[in-house]
Parts: C-alpha cells; structure tokens; sequence
C-alpha cells in the first residue's frame, strides 16, 4: 500500500506535529510500502515536510516519494518522484539514476505503454472518472506489462476491486486524512488487500 499527503502537506485543521504522528503511526501500523507526499509550492508545505517530518525518517522501510519536486530530491534524501506530467518522464529518467520516477496515466493504453518505454517505474491510474474502465486496464496490464501499476483509491470496497484485478500497488488518496478516524479506515483498506 502507498499512503499520500494531501496537497500543501497538512490537512486542514490539524499541526504539523499532529499531523506527522498519524503519519508514522499509519505507516508502521499498515507496513506501507511507500509514502507520496505533495508539498505543493507553498512553502508552508515544504517547511512542515523539513521540520516536522524528515527528522523522523532517518531509518525507514518505506519508500519516500515526491510528487513533482525533483528540485527536493537531494534535500530530502528522498528514493524518487512521482509526476503529474509525464512529458518530463524522458528528460528526468537520464538525469536520476536509480532513483524511482512513476507517472499518473490517463485510463488509456497507449499513453501507458508509452511511459513505461520511456522509463516509468510504476504506472498510476485513478478511477475516479470511470472506475469500470480503470478496471478493464489494469486486468489487460497485469496480464501484458511488467513494469508494476498503481490504483488510487478512497474505500476498502474500491481497494479490494482493483486489487483482484491485480493492480500491483494501491494508493491511498489524501482524503483519507479527512476521515473521523483515518487509521481505522487505513487499516480497513489494509485488510482487504492483504
């Protein structure tokens, strides 16, 4: 499982420090593979990332990714970037090494197997606007393609649907944070996905 800060990082309503703590407490408890944190460009963001959350991940399991940020990669000693935009996919693989680089994919296959030739580590696809479809997709994918794919999803019914169509990762999407008690839902999530 991927967990995902909303964007700016906080949550509304909720410190930094408060809002860290959940953080490590649903990553331990959920043995999150990753964690994708979007700081947006308001410095506020960055600065609670730098403060509040960096200090406590000097020895992690999990994978730190950015989304869009290359200009924070070194900073933050952070394993990759997820973005938006694949267009800088070709440019950014050259230039990262090692370093992860996944991409948010429209529903189309096409697009998709065009940046998983251009270097994608992962994939990410996000039902929202057609959930049946997204399905259909990552069946064909998790029979066609080895580079690994990822479904963001709000609800354990969601989660438990693309992971039987064999999404190799699902990503828990920011309003997660916004739920009366997100590791109960996190860990509702968890369990249908085994």
């Amino acid at each position: 499982m991927y967990l995902t800060t909303p964007p700016g990082f906080l949550p509304g309503g909720v410190s930094p420090d408060e809002f860290c703590d959940l953080l490590i407490k649903a990553l331990t408890k959920t043995e999150a593979a990753a964690l994708l944190v979007d700081t947006g460009t308001d410095a506020a963001g960055l600065a609670a990332l730098e403060k509040h959350l960096l200090p406590r991940l000097k020895q992690r399991d999990f994978a730190l990714l950015l989304k869009d940020r290359v200009d924070l990669l070194k900073t933050t000693d952070a394993d990759g970037v997820h973005l938006s935009d694949p267009a800088q996919l070709k440019n950014l693989r050259g230039k990262l090494g090692d370093l992860s680089i996944g991409v948010s994919s429209p529903l189309e296959r096409h697009a998709a197997i065009i940046f998983a030739e251009s270097g994608a580590d992962y994939i990410a696809f996000d039902p929202t606007d057609n959930p049946d479809e997204c399905e259909a997709i990552i069946r064909w994918w998790h029979e066609m393609m080895t580079v690994p794919s990822i479904v963001l999803t709000s609800t354990p019914e969601e989660a438990s649907r693309f992971a039987k169509a064999g999404a190799d990762f699902i990503a828990v999407k920011a309003d997660i944070w916004q739920q009366p008690d997100p590791l109960a839902a996190l860990r509702d999530i968890a369990k249908v996905i085994g």
